[in-house]
């Protein structure tokens, strides 16, 4: 679909915006429309909808549909804030599904839940898209235009702190970052570690293997067996690091923390013939006493620390989890069952 403005020829193509975005993070605006709206009938549109009647574009979360003012000095970068900005935001990012279901069941919204930091939010994001695509097409001379007066204060601040991190972790991790939900493969998680850590380190690495549920919301949950990369967490990337002795000692024990990894990981980088192994080792090998107490030991050290946090703290709630499985587990070994 080509979009023209002002007899120019046509250059944004929806198509190829949104085959890069679905290349690098797995997803593109999909249920967001896209409405050109006649010079004439601009005014009446915003004042019915209660918008700023100076704007050339907005974005209606309850409909999702992008408006554009059909002639404007930047129609180009409309169509980047409006319908790829506002558009991904509010179709994928859950403060956006938020916002969209409140307008639709006309709530009013959480009292923990600020609906002006959503929109906020939201807005720096599309003028994120706007900085960002408006270099990919050779657009930033309209972009500066567009912003002068504000990239001067907190915005333009803003969006380089943005720009740093995507160029840390590329779009993917950006994205990941911002709690948009995450689809990828192998290949895709192995070139975010190269970036986070290193591509020496990560060469390195005995074992590094994908494993959890994989679900887009879900944070992305990698073991890893290294000398070298630690232990590393945040809101949406889980590295669990075990050196290679470790690592022995715990398969010897049927450590629950190596149950997932080792029978249903997905090996991504590392030695496969080594992982072969271990992951029969844990198959076969006897099940000994010594592994029976020291996942009673783990049941009860993991609920000592979950009992020092709160009641509903995260931390406590994810102690108990573990807790519970070391015990499970001890119970199922004892009975003579491995998985």
């Amino acid at each position: 679909m080509f979009l023209r403005h002002n007899n120019k020829m046509p250059i944004i193509r929806l198509e190829d915006i949104s085959k890069s975005l679905n290349k690098e993070v797995g997803f593109f605006p999909v249920r967001t429309r896209l409405v050109r709206v006649p010079n004439d009938n601009w005014a009446g549109l915003c004042s019915s909808n209660g918008w700023d009647g100076h704007s050339s574009g907005a974005f209606s979360p309850r409909t999702l549909t992008a408006y554009l003012k059909e002639e404007s000095e930047f129609a180009d970068l409309n169509i980047l804030h409006e319908f790829f900005g506002h558009g991904l935001f509010f179709e994928y990012h859950p403060s956006g599904q938020l916002l969209v279901n409140t307008e639709r069941r006309g709530l009013i919204g959480s009292p923990k839940i600020s609906l002006r930091d959503i929109r906020e939010f939201s807005e720096l994001f599309a003028v994120w898209c706007e900085f960002y695509y408006s270099r990919q097409l050779k657009l930033e001379g309209e972009f500066d235009d567009k912003y002068k007066s504000s990239l001067q204060t907190g915005l333009g601040q803003k969006l380089l702190q943005l720009e740093s991190i995507r160029k840390q972790v590329d779009l993917f991790g950006m994205f990941a970052m911002l709690r948009f939900p995450k689809y990828y493969d192998g290949t895709r998680i192995k070139n975010l570690i190269e970036m986070i850590f290193g591509a020496d380190k990560v060469d390195t690495c005995r074992l590094g293997i994908l494993y959890g549920s994989r679900k887009p919301y879900s944070d992305i949950d990698l073991f890893v067996v290294s000398g070298d990369i630690k232990d590393f967490d945040n809101e949406w990337l889980d590295v669990f690091s075990q050196t290679l002795v470790e690592f022995e000692e715990r398969l010897r024990l049927f450590a629950v923390s190596l149950r997932d990894p080792i029978l249903y990981g997905e090996l991504i980088f590392g030695d496969r013939s080594y992982f072969e192994r271990k992951r029969e080792q844990w198959r076969t090998q006897p099940i000994t006493e010594e592994a029976i107490r020291y996942n009673v030991k783990r049941y009860l050290e993991l609920k000592a620390i979950g009992g020092e946090y709160p009641l509903g703290h995260k931390k406590r709630v994810i102690a108990k989890e573990y807790s519970e499985s070391y015990l499970r587990n001890a119970l199922l070994l004892k009975q003579g069952k491995r998985e």
